[in-house]
């Protein structure tokens, strides 16, 4: 009889165990879910405080793109800069050049006039005296 009052709380102690068993995963699983809920939380602190290790390997490639946009940007506008002086300079030259042209055939415009007037007065001046005057000068 003893042995079998033994046997009984083995079986006792077994099925005990079993319960314990099957409530030893659920329980696991409720600590593993809640330590991922924690690590999760602390991720999104991370994130906002800007410390996330994702974060910040993502802003840093980020920063690259941007700064490789500005220095493509300041070189355009330099280039951008570069042309419009080019195009000033040539404007200018050209205004130049035709300011100078224009004097020149001014300044050849008066010296033709002066030297048609000229040739009417010596015209006149070496004329002898019966030839008719032109009162036209």
């Amino acid at each position: 009889d003893g042995k079998l009052a033994c046997d009984m709380e083995d079986e006792r102690a077994g099925s005990s165990s079993e319960s314990e068993e099957h409530q030893s995963p659920r329980k696991a699983r409720k600590t593993w879910l809640e330590n991922k809920l924690k690590e999760v939380e602390q991720e999104m602190d991370a994130v906002n405080h800007g410390k996330h290790p994702e974060l910040t390997r993502k802003c840093s490639l980020l920063e690259d793109v941007k700064k490789q946009r500005l220095r493509i940007a300041e070189r355009y506008q330099e280039q951008r800069r570069k042309n419009i002086e080019q195009q000033y300079e040539a404007e200018k030259k050209q205004v130049l050049d035709q300011h100078e042209a224009d004097l020149s055939y001014m300044r050849n415009t008066i010296i033709d006039n002066l030297n048609d007037l000229r040739k009417k007065l010596e015209h006149e001046l070496h004329k002898t005296p019966h030839d008719h005057v032109d009162h036209r000068i």
